[in-house]
């Protein structure tokens, strides 16, 4: 097989980087030695881009009716849409391509999916959790994913309580997202099950966060 040429190289590295570049600026960044080129890509740092305006979500309540409950629906899917049409376009256009190309690689490391979690507003938090620290230490990007509300809600973190301690996101967070398979025990499940016990998520508005109630730890 023939080593690859230098503008091969670069048109590799701008694959991995970017999802794209207008034929100028790959051209102009072929031009460049492999290294410059990556410095030339992580250094474009535009401004974060502007989130959409969600519609806002009906509550859900016990005594809602069957076209309240449609109407609800309608919103989450409506708002669903909107999210995924923002964030494409955003990976296509972005002046920070490296950053989101980060943040679409931390989306598939810590899978979730409106599937489940539902309220777009709560995928787009974790999004932008991805694209503030997906460059940064991952000791600190795993801390902030440990409470974020999307993930707690894919991994039924609210189930988690004292004297019946759910173990799903201790597990998947010890086995899938930092040690790997192997590299813990059931004995560390447990306790890392039982330290996340009580955490709850609140509603404050249009926003969700986490909350620890004492009695439930």
């Amino acid at each position: 097989m023939e080593p690859l040429s230098q503008a091969q190289t670069v048109r590799r590295i701008v694959d991995r980087l970017a999802f794209g570049l207008p034929t100028d600026e790959r051209r102009a960044l072929c031009r460049l030695s492999p290294v410059r080129a990556t410095q030339a890509l992580l250094q474009r740092a535009g401004e974060p881009p502007r989130p959409p305006s969600f519609t806002p979500v009906p509550e859900a309540t016990k005594r809602a009716t069957a076209e309240q409950k449609k109407a609800r629906r309608q919103v989450l899917a409506a708002n669903a849409r909107l999210l995924t049409r923002w964030w494409l376009t955003e990976l296509v256009t972005s002046e920070s391509p490296t950053r989101e190309r980060l943040t679409w690689f931390w989306h598939g490391h810590f899978a979730t999916s409106m599937r489940k979690v539902r309220p777009a507003q709560l995928m787009l938090t974790q999004n932008q959790v991805f694209r503030r620290l997906g460059a940064a230490d991952f000791g600190a990007l795993a801390q902030a994913m440990i409470l974020d509300p999307a993930l707690m809600v894919w991994l039924d973190a609210a189930k988690n309580r004292a004297g019946s301690p759910n173990e799903n996101l201790a597990r998947e967070y010890l086995e899938l997202f930092t040690l790997g398979h192997d590299n813990d025990t059931e004995a560390d499940v447990t306790d890392a099950a039982r330290a996340l016990t009580g955490w709850v998520l609140r509603r404050d508005g249009s926003s969700t966060r986490a909350q620890l109630v004492p009695r439930r730890h």
